[in-house]
């Protein structure tokens, strides 16, 4: 059973930024987790210190992919260690802004995800290091089809200003353990294995990146029809209350 979850920040008027909204499996731990450690975190440590902190794990995750690619593919290691750091700091970083009341909302929107694509993008360029060149097109449409959903997510806010996380269970964190899996996985069976893995893995982000698009034009066509239908119910409701 999947569990909701949605940001109780106070956000300024008619902003959904601040209320991430979506269903994947871990969001009732991740609560419980949040709520048990915050209290840990330094006085002197902010939310916004907290949102830079992906600035230095994009370049450890760029040093691995190096080291992996021309030393040794164990350094891939780092990489995985670099995204479950960059998850922390993620996670509590909003945390600390609503618990102290220090949090900027509308900067933290902005910043958060834009260094998230900063972050896809030090991923998407450490494995292209790594990959066999036959593969290297199978890679790049991969990250294609990764900035493509991010891109629909933000104008699919843009048109609803309701701004989801999560599709079909799956949200960020599993996302990032999917990617520490896969990291080990190539540590463990080599690159010729990712090479062989990669057209399944991007037949699968198509048919599942497809799904979410139809979704939001869906969900989108129908917010217009809506629009479109409000003038006349109140055209109508006018007229009924002339003609009484």
């Amino acid at each position: 059973m999947t569990q909701s979850h949605q940001s109780s920040t106070t956000s300024p008027a008619g902003f959904g930024g601040a209320q991430k909204v979506g269903r994947w499996w871990l969001a009732a731990w991740e609560r419980r987790f949040v709520a048990r450690h915050l209290h840990r975190i330094p006085a002197w440590l902010e939310t916004h210190h907290l949102t830079l902190m992906t600035l230095p794990w994009c370049v450890a995750v760029l040093a691995a992919g190096w080291l992996a690619a021309h030393v040794d593919l164990r350094w891939l290691s780092l990489a995985s260690l670099a995204i479950a750091l960059q998850y922390g700091t993620d996670l509590f970083d909003g945390a600390i802004g609503r618990a102290r009341d220090t949090g900027l909302v509308r900067w933290g929107y902005y910043m958060d995800h834009l260094l998230d694509f900063a972050f896809l993008c030090s991923i998407g360029i450490a494995y292209m290091w790594i990959v066999p060149v036959a593969a290297q097109p199978w890679m790049l449409g991969l990250f294609g089809l990764m900035a493509t959903l991010m891109a629909s997510e933000f104008l699919a806010f843009g048109a609803t200003n309701e701004f989801r996380i999560s599709h079909f269970g799956v949200g960020p964190t599993e996302l990032r353990i999917a990617l520490v899996g896969a990291n080990q996985a190539v540590v463990a069976l080599g690159t010729d294995a990712l090479a062989q893995a990669l057209p399944y893995v991007v037949g699968a982000t198509a048919l599942a990146g497809g799904l979410v698009v139809f979704q939001a034009q869906k969900r989108i066509w129908a917010l217009d029809m809506k629009a479109k239908a409000r003038p006349t119910e109140e055209t109508e409701e006018s007229s009924f209350r002339r003609a009484a």
